[in-house]
């Protein structure tokens, strides 16, 4: 049961990260604690692992796919 709530968090994290790199302003660091993560570093590791790059890069990844 712990297990299936974590990987659901884990999803919403993700779902939410990417929202919010692609489609706002704010900063990298507040995202990071929005979604709860204790440190802005802990939040690099998941996107590292998500999207298979760091915040900023996704982030501008994102912003140069047409859509």
């Amino acid at each position: 049961r712990r297990q299936r709530q974590m990987c659901i968090r884990d999803s919403l994290r993700k779902r939410l990260a990417h929202d919010m790199l692609a489609h706002s302003e704010r900063p990298i660091t507040e995202i990071s604690y929005d979604l709860g993560f204790s440190d802005p570093s802990n939040f690099n590791r998941a996107c590292n692992r998500w999207f298979g790059t760091a915040p900023a890069a996704y982030r501008k990844r994102m912003r140069t796919v047409p859509t």
